[in-house]
């Protein structure tokens, strides 16, 4: 067997944009692959008879995007274009491609609507911003990451009918979740005054009238999922009046008087576990004859649940450790994607979550030519008394007489979580000889919104967590030398990666990565700056400058004695570059072995859908550092 290199992720298909036809006969879906020599990825369609295992693989006009089926059995797919965009319609059989809507302006998506045509979700340019000499800025956020610059451009919902172009949600506002039944569009929107506000409002378009209602004003909720149920339209939502912005949402029945609850749950709604070896996404939610079907993490992955009409939710997928990273329901059948920890995602398809025929083998290839290590599990008790779920990947060729160095790995977010998944830099690390350690500390999605709940104390217990997470490990694996251990994360992961570093000497390295260093610069450069560090840290940097500064990783760098590697991305906008230029400036100031690599053309998606140049130098970095401090 062939032992997993990081370079491997160029050999992997990657399944998404999951969808079954309208008579649950077929399912269709993206198959993404790196194209090396093009430095991107190349897409093609697998369209496969649900009870079958032989997907054919269809080779589209353009390059395409957003599966969907038509009423009458066709596959549409969108083509989109930096000025326009182009609906087309394929025939699995013969594969035929046709054109079937020319669309004036650059489209994110599009809903078929039947007898009505198509809703499409455009993006406008209202108060162009850019020139050749200068970015102007009036409105906050400024821009958007993996969007670039967003100020003045809006998301507007229109219905192409027949080459006639008629909008449906007004201008100046940006669209969220739409969903399209035979005579109605439901939409949030959050309006844009001078900045993006916080709450979304629901709208009911009929599509015979051609009229507007509200359902939900703009003043109150987020919203993460519309869709009619039995006949009433059903809202996943979340007043963030608890634990804000981590509060997980309820179930409600939007009526004439308001909001009526259905369910309150505390599930962490969509698949929160992390993965490097996805590309694109799929649904989350579908809606299966009288039950709505979604995802939810847990503590040991994800699951699919459905939920009645009396606000009954059941699960419906074994909690065994694997993840459903999306799926949808029709004609009777579901399907899936499904990751486990022996294997990327695959396509399942059936009548039972769970017991259905694996329809998708582009991977078997790999999978049975190269050796997986699975991760084992374990939970304990900190010194808090909680429970920290943790895995721990042993090394290839594991000598029990041997001493081996680790690596700890820490998640962003916080709000996403660990499982005991397929992730193919860990394998790696694996396949080097190392141990890989991984857990999910306060702050962690998958144990209620209680748990997830790290407002204003940033580095407290979730920096014990992982600490003491650490210390279990060493007692458990007494392989594990102490003295040879890297600390490495991305996002919130690389805000912890400087905490740790300012906070004790224990790691001979570290890795930080899209990182965090300034909560200040944080809350006026980042993209969702301003809402979600407001939020994270209970305050604003005039209402609560101490703890601003206080737990900030910048201000410990005086501290810091471990030799620290940077990776950032120059268009990430999520986490600013200056974030890891701050840090790094710091160590360097102060003598601290210190690496910057700023990665050219990327965002904060870099490690998960980076192009594969870019994508392959951040590996070759990580591993050299790695491999230099764990000798």
């Amino acid at each position: 067997m062939l032992s997993i290199q990081p370079q491997d992720f160029r050999s992997l298909s990657y399944p998404s944009d999951l969808k079954l036809s309208p008579d649950g006969r077929f399912c269709a879906w993206l198959e993404h692959m790196a194209d090396p020599a093009g430095n991107s990825y190349q897409a093609q369609i697998a369209v496969s008879p649900s009870g079958c295992s032989s997907p054919r693989y269809v080779a589209a006009a353009q390059k395409p995007s957003h599966l969907s089926w038509g009423a009458d059995g066709r596959l549409l797919y969108l083509c989109a274009g930096p000025d326009g965009a182009e609906i087309h319609s394929l025939n699995p059989a013969s594969g035929e491609d046709l054109p079937e809507a020319q669309l004036p302006f650059p489209a994110q998506n599009f809903y078929p609507a039947g007898k009505w045509g198509y809703v499409v979700l455009a993006v406008e340019n209202f108060r162009p911003s850019v020139t050749e000499e200068a970015d102007v800025f009036d409105e906050i956020p400024f821009w958007a990451n993996g969007r670039g610059i967003t100020n003045g451009k809006r998301t507007r919902l229109y219905l192409w009918q027949e080459g006639r172009i008629t909008p449906i949600s007004p201008e100046d506002s940006e669209i969220g979740i739409c969903t399209v039944s035979p005579d109605e569009v439901l939409y949030t929107l959050r309006p844009r005054i001078d900045k993006k506000m916080k709450f979304a409002a629901l709208r009911r378009y009929d599509l015979s009238l051609g009229t507007t209602s509200e359902l939900i004003g703009p003043d109150r909720y987020d919203i993460f999922h519309v869709c009619r149920l039995g006949g009433r339209v059903l809202v996943c939502a979340t007043d963030m009046a608890i634990w804000g912005n981590v509060q997980n949402p309820d179930f409600f029945w939007a009526e004439s008087e308001g909001l009526i609850p259905l369910a309150a749950p505390d599930l962490g709604v969509t698949n929160d576990v992390t993965s490097d070896a996805r590309y694109g996404s799929c649904g989350q939610w579908a809606v299966c004859g009288q039950k709505l079907l979604f995802i939810a993490v847990t503590r040991r992955g994800s699951r699919m649940y459905a939920l009645d009409c009396t606000g009954g939710i059941s699960p419906l997928t074994p909690d065994d450790g694997r993840a459903i990273a999306g799926l949808d329901a029709a004609g009777g059948r579901i399907a899936w994607v499904e990751e486990t920890p022996l294997r990327s995602g695959e396509i399942f398809c059936g009548q039972t979550p769970g017991q259905g025929l694996r329809l998708s083998s582009a991977n078997d290839g790999y999978f049975h030519s190269h050796r997986v290590l699975p991760p084992e599990s374990f939970t304990f008790r900190t010194s808090s008394g909680e429970e920290i779920d943790g895995y721990v990947i042993i090394p290839a060729d594991f000598d029990p007489t041997g001493s081996y160095p680790g690596v700890l790995q820490i998640h962003g977010g916080p709000k996403l979580a660990y499982g005991g998944i397929f992730h193919l830099e860990m394998q790696a690390m694996a396949a080097r000889g190392w141990f890989v350690l991984f857990c999910n500390p306060h702050g962690s999605d998958g144990r209620g919104s209680s748990f997830m709940d790290l407002r204003g104390m940033y580095g407290t217990s979730d920096y014990r967590d992982l600490m003491e997470f650490t210390d279990e490990a060493l007692r458990r694996f007494p392989q594990l030398d102490g003295t040879r251990l890297a600390s490495c994360g991305g996002s919130y992961g690389g805000f912890m990666v400087n905490w740790i570093i300012g906070h004790t000497h224990r790691f001979c390295c570290a890795i930080s990565q899209r990182c965090i260093s300034n909560w200040i610069s944080m809350f006026n450069t980042g993209d969702t700056g301003y809402r979600f560090v407001a939020d994270q840290l209970d305050g604003t940097p005039w209402s609560a400058q101490q703890r601003f500064i206080g737990q900030s990783p910048v201000m410990y760098a005086d501290r810091v004695r471990t030799p620290t590697l940077f990776i950032h991305a120059d268009q990430d906008y999520r986490c600013p570059m200056g974030e890891g230029l701050q840090m790094f400036t710091a160590l360097r100031y102060f003598g601290i072995e210190a690496r910057m690599c700023l990665i050219h053309g990327e965002n904060h998606e870099l490690s998960r859908a980076g192009r594969p140049r870019q994508r392959l130098r951040r590996l070759t970095e990580l591993f050299e550092w790695l491999d230099r401090y764990l000798r």
